[in-house]
């Protein structure tokens, strides 16, 4: 039974993808083909792969190359051996946050534009991200 999840995330930013990771705390393994999951099981076909530094017991993120984007996936099961703690349940921590980096990037464009951006977090801890028009 397989415990591989492929998160609907579209990565097209590599930089930011790993930024993201390495605030999280993760270690960025860039080349690294396979990804280790439950069990100590590798599998291959991954272009990168992100995990746990210093932990060869938690699993690991695979970014595979879709071709002009790439995928996450990773092993649930078990909070990823450890890997959950840093990346959250469903790996939310790490794809809200990259999609966080994307919208602040894009910000940052705005601003140049006259755009005034502010950003601050709702209630439930999301990042909120509002742009005004300058006058």
């Amino acid at each position: 039974m397989s415990h591989i999840a492929t998160i609907a995330c579209m990565i097209k930013d590599l930089e930011l993808l790993f930024k993201t990771g390495r605030d999280l705390g993760l270690e960025v393994r860039e080349g690294q083909k396979t990804c280790r999951f439950y069990g100590g099981n590798k599998r291959d076909g991954f272009a990168h792969a992100m995990g746990v530094p210093n932990n060869t017991e938690a699993y690991e993120i695979g970014v595979k190359d879709e071709g002009g984007h790439y995928s996450l996936a990773w092993d649930a099961f078990n909070n990823g051996g450890g890997l959950g703690v840093y990346v959250g349940s469903d790996m939310g921590e790490l794809t809200q946050g990259y999609a966080a980096a994307v919208a602040r990037k894009q910000a940052q464009k705005l601003r140049m534009l006259g755009y005034k951006c502010t950003e601050s977090k709702n209630a439930a801890g999301e990042v909120v991200l509002e742009l005004e028009q300058g006058g």
